[in-house]
């Protein structure tokens, strides 16, 4: 088997359950990189990114650190890599309970996109991967990767252009993955063995989400549409959709700041995408919303569930995860007129007014013509 190298980017994980999971891993004859989120919280999809960037063999694997894998499923993963060099390859995942027992009638196989996307709590994401739970036959391509558990080749992340790197906080790694895969002339394929994962797994204390953590959270949705090239009709309507969060519309202003430090990775992504052999708006008319009404109906449940559990976890002011915060209203700049730089969102050239200037002297604009908000990096609109 080609040597693997599986990435476990972890925080306030039992040591237990890392241990079982690191122990499995190389009982399967594969190297392990565990990549501690900390201090400074960056998120798992960063943490991941950088642990692919200093892999030594070419085949990396994501998983997370309370999971088990079947005999024989490595030396799948590396003969789907090898003949799919230009695919993301995912198994199918096994929910298990905390006791590491499978979770019947929760075996899922990879994920579909679906746009439009309305959470439970009243979050409505532009982007979610949502799970395929049946699947016939054998290994396949598929829409999207899902579960903790998928590989691919170095020089295919780094042709998709470090999808990983805009990342903060939690969430969208396998939306990124799976689009940008498709769009550079790649896929997703889905084979057979099975990996397992620990639903909900316990911590070593309480999650506690601190008003950065939500910022970063809601910030990778928004740097998602802005990394992804779609035409502006597509991205000002999942960019609306974002909207009607009422955290991202009160908070608007500083995720769009939040989204701006990140500005030279979402470029490098948005090159290496900008002439693709998949565009995105074909990449969603075969692989988005194609799940069943079987599907609908489970993830309901799921999420009524996870509503449930939720209810125990908060942020360090005591307040439930998804409860938008406080923030100081910010002060309104002096209406400056800026010529001659294009909106991005209907090109026009003449009479925005700067909203925002930041401390590294990049610029939040607003557009007259079209209301549009875009940001301007030393005089480029991104």
């Amino acid at each position: 088997m080609p040597a693997i190298t599986a990435i476990i980017a972890t925080w306030n994980e039992l040591p237990q359950n890392l241990e079982r999971t690191v122990d499995g891993l190389r009982g399967h004859g594969v190297r392990v990189a565990v990549v501690e989120d900390g201090p400074v919280r960056l998120g798992c999809g960063y943490r991941r990114n950088q642990g692919i960037l200093a892999a030594s063999t070419e085949l990396v694997f994501l998983c997370d650190a309370h999971m088990d894998f079947e005999p024989g499923f490595f030396n799948a993963m590396a003969s789907e890599m090898a003949a799919h060099p230009d695919a993301v390859v995912v198994g199918r995942m096994q929910s298990m309970d905390h006791g590491w027992r499978d979770i019947a009638g929760h075996l899922y196989a990879g994920a579909e996109i679906q746009t439009e996307y309305e959470a439970p709590g009243g979050q409505y994401v532009p982007i979610a991967a949502r799970w395929r739970r049946k699947h016939e036959g054998g290994a396949a391509q598929i829409g999207a990767v899902m579960g903790a558990c998928y590989g691919f080749t170095r020089s295919h992340y780094e042709r998709m252009g470090r999808p990983l790197s805009i990342l903060r906080g939690w969430g969208c790694d396998e939306e990124l993955l799976s689009i940008a895969s498709y769009m550079v002339g790649g896929c997703v394929r889905l084979m057979m063995p099975v990996a397992r994962h620990m639903y909900a797994a316990p911590r070593q204390r309480p999650i506690e989400l601190t008003p950065a953590d939500i910022l970063h959270i809601w910030g990778n949705r928004l740097a998602m549409l802005r990394a992804i090239p779609m035409k502006p009709e597509t991205r000002d309507r999942l960019a609306e959709w974002l909207r009607r969060t009422d955290y991202a519309e009160r908070n608007w202003v500083e995720l769009i700041g939040d989204v701006a430090t990140r500005n030279n990775d979402i470029r490098r992504m948005y090159h290496a995408l900008a002439m693709p052999a998949m565009p995105f708006e074909e990449y969603l008319e075969k692989w988005c919303n194609g799940r069943t009404a079987e599907d609908r109906e489970k993830d309901k449940q799921d999420g009524e569930r996870m509503m449930k559990a939720d209810k125990t976890r908060t942020t360090k002011n005591g307040k439930k995860i998804g409860r938008p915060r406080k923030v100081p209203e910010v002060a309104k700049a002096e209406a400056v007129v800026d010529m001659g730089l294009p909106c991005r969102h209907c090109g026009e050239r003449y009479g925005h007014k700067v909203v925002r200037t930041y401390d590294n002297e990049n610029r939040l604009m607003k557009c007259e013509k079209c209301g549009g908000h875009f940001i301007a990096v030393r005089g480029v609109a991104v």
